[in-house]
């Protein structure tokens, strides 16, 4: 579960949070970086950091590539990742930087991995996520709104 306090006391705001069933890859628009894609196996939306407003898109996606493209977002080409692959941004130029922990543990004769998610300044190393349900988590291109997804859904930030 993510620590929301701990992210707040940093000077961020939680715009939204909601429930994705079968996510599958985000990504953040370059040009418009507020913007947030979102493609689950059902549907693609896009999502207005600032707002936490939320919209229904046409995406197509390549899986290979790691891109996607949404007329929404002008046809813009968007780098997209997910628990599948790409490359999340998890540093922005103000000295934040996200640092993820894997540990496997066993649980019912099965080994299942617990994800420990470190916010990290010049000042401090503040764990802010231990949990099972773990996808991905990323900065924006210009460092101004952070996403979390899990199994139960996406926690979306921007800063205050």
């Amino acid at each position: 579960m993510l620590q929301n306090t701990i992210i707040n006391e940093s000077g961020w705001i939680k715009t939204t949070e909601f429930s994705v069933g079968g996510l599958l890859w985000i990504g953040f628009s370059k040009k418009q970086t507020n913007k947030l894609i979102c493609i689950s196996s059902e549907y693609a939306s896009v999502v207005n950091c600032d707002t936490g407003e939320i919209a229904e898109c046409d995406a197509e996606y390549d899986e290979e590539q790691y891109t996607a493209v949404c007329e929404r977002l002008g046809g813009e080409e968007i780098a997209i990742y997910g628990q599948y692959g790409g490359s999340p941004i998890l540093a922005t130029s103000a000295g934040e930087n996200i640092r993820i922990q894997v540990q496997e543990e066993l649980y019912a004769g099965k080994v299942v991995k617990r994800y420990k998610i470190f916010w990290n300044t010049s000042e401090s190393s503040v764990e802010i996520y231990n949990d099972y349900g773990y996808y991905v988590c990323s900065f924006s291109v210009c460092g101004n709104y952070f996403v979390l997804a899990e199994d139960a859904g996406m926690m979306v930030y921007r800063r205050g």
